[in-house]
């Protein structure tokens, strides 16, 4: 559990290989729990397998506020054989 106020921006540190640069940050709220559209933001990879440092602005979205109970990352929308995505670390 965490308050959006002090964790506006998100860095990922990773190595995407997959058909899409289009991924997705979801999270969780306290008074409105699960994932949704609402509730994410787009992301823009180098998906050449490449290990790179992304910052994601959560707090573009009006619907990251309040307490964040969880978060999920979809690394691309149409998986296929052979994509991968290496995490080194996710923080704030």
């Amino acid at each position: 559990l965490w308050r959006a106020s002090t964790a506006r921006k998100l860095s990922i540190t990773a190595a995407f290989k997959c058909g899409s640069p289009d991924a997705q940050v979801f999270w969780s709220r306290f008074d409105s729990p699960g994932f949704s559209q609402a509730k994410s933001v787009a992301l823009k990879t180098v998906p050449d397998g490449q290990m790179r440092t992304y910052t994601v602005d959560l707090n573009s979205s009006e619907e990251y506020r309040g307490v964040i109970t969880g978060l999920r990352l979809d690394p691309e929308p149409n998986g296929a054989p052979g994509d991968t995505v290496r995490v080194k670390s996710i923080g704030y």
